[in-house]
């Protein structure tokens, strides 16, 4: 058996294993997972006006920070995300990695950070706000960019969960909505402000085949939202920021709504994408890792075959 024979095989036992582990996590939850569409999932409140959150009102988001001035501490967000566990946060692979998973970014300077509204800021003054530091990203296997783009960061020290910071629950169920969601933007104070701050904004959900239509090509991988041509280059989607649903029948769902998506492309005067939460939730659950070491095993198996034949 030759080497090239050799590669065939973990090939096909590659294959193998995106099939019977699924790599999409589609079947892992076969049972909910029935495709059925819920409908009208809606925002809190009868309210679907722009709403501007103090700290505290949206106890999940968090923003990445990256050192901007050394000299002044300043510090400016990159990315949103959402915090799932009390060490993980759930965000954009594209926030920190290339197609080519390469850095983009030295980790060293980046902060998670909780508990805040502000897109620039400083760790001198003392408030309710979390600091933390990237102890590692998890990437999607097939990540490339925006498809298998959600990433898993883990953080060096727990959040602490209070008034101000907490959690919130990922869906399970992979259906397509029809409804109003809530979405994060960023908005300038004024035209020539460099900082900005978090809104929380409705926004209208496109159906699959809409999506499609409208794109020419295939969605299944994201929730979509439309284009609202109230915003503009002064106010856009937080990358990396959760799409919060309401009332969807998730079984995992909870007061504070449930997080079916992820901010990862937005499209100008077309539907925005945000990568679905329940086809993967299996890998969120597992940390990101479940995939990844299965395979090794099989690397590993397949390499052990051929040096005992050489």
């Amino acid at each position: 058996m030759n080497l090239q024979t050799i590669l065939s095989v973990l090939y096909l036992l590659l294959s193998f294993v995106g099939t019977s582990l699924n790599l999409n996590d589609s079947s892992t939850n076969a049972v909910l997972e029935t495709s059925i569409a819920h409908p009208n999932p809606h925002i809190r409140g009868s309210s679907y006006s722009d709403e501007e959150p103090e700290v505290g009102d949206i106890k999940h988001h968090m923003f990445f920070y990256e050192l901007a001035n050394s000299e002044t501490e300043e510090y400016r967000a990159i990315c949103g995300g959402s915090i799932i566990t009390s060490t993980r946060v759930l965000t954009s692979s594209y926030c920190f990695y290339t197609n080519a998973k390469r850095k983009k970014r030295d980790f060293q300077k980046i902060r998670a950070v909780a508990a805040v509204v502000l897109t620039v800021i400083t760790p001198r003054n003392k408030t309710t706000r979390q600091w933390r530091r990237i102890k590692h990203v998890y990437l999607q296997m097939f990540y490339r960019y925006p498809a298998y783009s959600l990433a898993l960061a883990e953080i060096n020290e727990p959040w602490v969960f209070n008034d101000w910071v907490s959690n919130i629950p990922y869906a399970s169920v992979d259906q397509d909505f029809n409804g109003i969601c809530s979405g994060i933007y960023v908005k300038a104070f004024e035209s020539w402000s460099k900082n900005r701050k978090l809104y929380r904004v409705p926004l209208q959900m496109v159906q699959t085949y809409e999506c499609e239509q409208k794109l020419v090509q295939n969605t299944d991988l994201f929730q979509c939202t439309a284009f609202d041509q109230r915003y503009d280059i002064y106010a856009f989607l937080a990358l990396g920021s959760g799409l919060v649903c309401y009332r969807t029948g998730d079984p995992n769902e909870k007061d504070t709504g449930i997080l079916i998506g992820v901010t990862v492309q937005s499209n100008n005067g077309l539907p925005t994408f945000h990568h679905k939460v329940a086809l993967f939730h299996k890998w969120i659950k597992d940390g990101g890792c479940r995939v990844h070491s299965s395979i090794a095993k099989i690397i590993s198996l397949c390499l052990s075959l051929y040096y005992s034949l050489y």
